[in-house]
């Protein structure tokens, strides 16, 4: 099958509502990796959305879940404390939750629309950010049964992959 990668909003996979639009994607594709980016990615644009790359591998065959593939359809509850030392209770995926690695940053309580939501900061500026996009692509690329692609030493042997901020 074929491979869809997209940008989403975290609410594709944090929110509870969104359970059926997971399950959805689940049923008839692999999950191949997410990776949930900062909310700096898209700064220059004036917008501090958390965003999450998700790639997914087509089967419509497809006859059961992985533990990775569970995780992501569920969300959970996480407490973080505010900035008045309070604690909140957050929604969050359980993907992410469980696989850190692929969060480029930390959990935090934030929220660009001066509610207290699920924000992501990181210290990384965007050449480090786009260098670890590229190695977590790298490595499932090259070590994954589920994508079958061929590759020789790297996943983009004639390009440099980085994140675009703003108007290009």
């Amino acid at each position: 099958g074929g491979i869809l990668a997209f940008i989403a909003s975290s609410g594709v996979m944090d929110s509870p509502a969104n359970r059926d639009i997971r399950e959805h994607l689940m049923s008839s594709s692999h999950l191949v990796t997410a990776v949930r980016f900062p909310n700096t990615v898209f700064e220059a644009s004036g917008t501090y959305p958390v965003t999450d790359l998700i790639i997914l591998k087509k089967d419509s065959q497809k006859a059961s879940l992985t533990n990775d593939e569970n995780l992501f359809i569920n969300s959970v509850k996480i407490t973080l404390q505010n900035s008045d030392g309070k604690d909140v209770e957050l929604n969050v995926s359980e993907f992410f939750k469980e696989n850190k690695d692929n969060v480029y940053g930390n959990f935090v309580v934030g929220g660009q629309y001066g509610r207290e939501a699920l924000d992501v900061e990181s210290s990384d500026q965007e050449d480090e950010i786009s260098k670890k996009l590229k190695e977590t692509l790298f490595k499932v690329f090259s070590k994954s049964e589920t994508v079958k692609a061929p590759i020789k030493e790297k996943p983009f042997p004639e390009a440099n992959p980085r994140i675009i901020t703003g108007n290009p």
